[in-house]
Order: C-alpha cells, then structure tokens, then sequence
C-alpha cells in the first residue's frame, strides 16, 4: 500500500500471462481492456493467470482452464482488482485501514464471511509496529477470502443485507423490484449484475453514501462484469 505496505499505482492492475494464454480469446477478447499483461517473471503482479504451472503464491492466480467458470472468474477478477486497490491506498493510521475495511464489507462477506470476520479482529486490535505489516497481512488475507467463488446464497445474504438500508427514504414500489431482482437471482433467473444495479440506483436516489461507496457494487469494471454474469 502506499507508504504503507504494498504498492502498484497503475489504474489497471497488472497481471502476469504467459505468451501462450495471452493468445487466447479469453484474455484477448474479454480480459485485455482492463488488465496490464506483465510477463510471468515480474516481480509485483496484481494477479496470475496461469498454464498449469504452480504459480508464486504472491498474488491472485487462476488457470485458463478455470476462467471459463463464470463463478470463477468473478471471483478472480474481485481478487485482482481489491488486491490492486488494497496496494494502491494510502494507510497511514490505523483508522485508514479500518475505513478502506469498512468500504469493502460486502464485499468480502460475499466471498468468505470467515475471512471478513477474521480480517475485521485483525484491524480493530492493537496496532502492529509498523504499520505496513498489518496493512499487508490484511491486503492479503482479503485477495485470499475474495478468490473463494461465492454461492448464490451468500452473495444474496449480502444483497439483502444491503437492500434493508432502504426501507426508509425508498419508495415500496423501488424497494418491492429490487427485492425481486434479488429474489430471482438467488432462484438463478437472473445474472448478480440486476440487483446490483438496482441496489446502485436506490443508492445514488437516496443519496445513501455508505451503500454507494461499497466496493460490492462494482468490484471490478462493470462491461467486464456484464461478460462474466451473461
């Protein structure tokens, strides 16, 4: 993170790819509008995509294989992008770290509530001396959580979870539809992408700012999410 832990700066993470899987239509098509391909020996990668090959246990991987699996995929993508996220924020107390958790709840909480409450102890006690260990131990502990694929049951407790922050300042007709886009998804009529959108309108209507800063609604670029929830 910036000044403290782990550190990328480039608006697009960067992700290590083989010359071979960057040929395929995968990464081509899909992927490489919003990832910076780096070879697979650079040091510093926001994630991995592999071959097959065992990758360095240093950031985010998956196999081309895998990344055809929708839930996989998603899951990868959250991983890469919070974990460039994570290592591009400023941290210089404690307070910050808790804030950044804070924005990334629901997030996490979709993919792995252990992780979310284990993450949650880890920042909230006595501060580590310096403070960039924590900060790292906690950049990767998230990407760790975030690779697990959420089940449709968690990420529609977390939408619900979510959605009840509205039943002041929403009209019952609003609040009736995005209950039902949640509904339909978790019945699996419906791709992840509808209730967030509608959860993003109630948020940006009601003017509900710890809703609308959560990275859960978009936690990667949302024509990428389109792709991967079709």
């Amino acid at each position: 993170m910036t000044d403290s832990g782990c550190a990328s700066g480039h608006p697009i993470p960067a992700v290590a790819v083989p010359r071979a899987v960057a040929q395929h239509w995968l990464w081509h098509d899909v992927l490489a509008p919003y990832l910076r391909r780096v070879p697979p020996d650079d040091p510093a990668p926001d994630g991995r995509i592999t071959n097959g090959v065992d990758p360095p246990p240093d950031a985010p991987a998956i196999s081309l294989a895998a990344l055809a699996h929708p839930p996989t995929r998603d899951a990868f993508l959250s991983a890469v992008f919070a974990n460039r996220r994570l290592r591009a924020a400023r941290i210089e107390r404690q307070a910050d770290l808790q804030a950044l958790h804070a924005r990334e709840k629901y997030l996490i909480m979709a993919h792995a509530p252990e992780t979310y409450r284990r993450v949650g102890k880890l920042i909230a006690g006595p501060a580590e001396a310096p403070l960039s260990a924590l900060a790292e131990r906690y950049c990767q502990a998230v990407w760790g959580g975030l690779l697990v694929p959420a089940r449709r049951g968690r990420h529609a407790s977390a939408l619900e979870h979510m959605a009840g922050y509205f039943k002041r300042g929403l009209p019952e007709p609003a609040r009736a539809r995005m209950h039902a886009a949640i509904a339909d998804f978790r019945a699996g009529l419906a791709p992840l992408t509808d209730p967030l959108a509608r959860i993003r309108g109630a948020a940006a209507t009601t003017g509900m700012v710890y809703i609308a800063q959560q990275t859960y609604l978009a936690p990667y670029p949302i024509p990428l999410m389109l792709r991967t929830w079709l």
